[in-house]
């Protein structure tokens, strides 16, 4: 992908974090996530931090692929399968029970200085609707949360506090 055609959570000379399949460094984050998931005590939300492209939203992909029922690879605890119908979709920006909210207008193309009101109000949006896959699980994401202006944050409030069943 060109610079050109860098979407504003892509790192300049690097595949889209929805296309990663292989995570150095996140050992812990990985396991907390995925011991989360073994013992039915995962939350609803999950904020990752750190600096600019160490790997935040690849780790936040992986998640999502378990979540969302993509078949295990073993090369790591929340590894799957590249194969996989669920990781196919997901690494196209296609997969239905997936949305990730950033500085990308849709409307206009262009890339704004903040995550809108209007991205963050999609999101939620996305929430209320029927999941398409297994066990009614839909996964959103906001890349970057810092990013978003007051009123974006002021929006997502009510659903953070409130999340519906299956979402993440």
């Amino acid at each position: 992908m060109s610079e050109e055609t860098l979407l504003p959570d892509q790192e300049p000379g690097s595949p889209h974090p929805r296309a990663v399949f292989e995570l150095f460094g996140h050992h812990a984050a990985e396991a907390e996530l995925a011991d989360s998931l073994t013992h039915g005590r995962s939350h609803h939300a999950w904020l990752m931090t750190g600096p600019k492209g160490i790997g935040k939203a690849t780790l936040a992909q992986r998640f999502a692929r378990r979540l969302l029922g993509a078949r295990p690879d073993p090369s790591g605890l929340l590894a799957r399968d590249p194969d996989d119908p669920i990781c196919r979709k997901i690494a196209q920006g296609a997969h239905p029970d997936l949305r990730t909210a950033t500085r990308l207008d849709p409307e206009k193309g262009e890339i704004k200085r903040d995550v809108t009101i209007g991205a963050i109000r999609d999101l939620t949006q996305f929430f209320t609707m029927t999941a398409d896959g297994r066990d009614g699980a839909r996964v959103g994401s906001i890349d970057c949360a810092d990013d978003m202006s007051v009123s974006a944050a002021n929006a997502l409030l009510k659903t953070l506090e409130e999340p519906p069943p299956g979402a993440t």
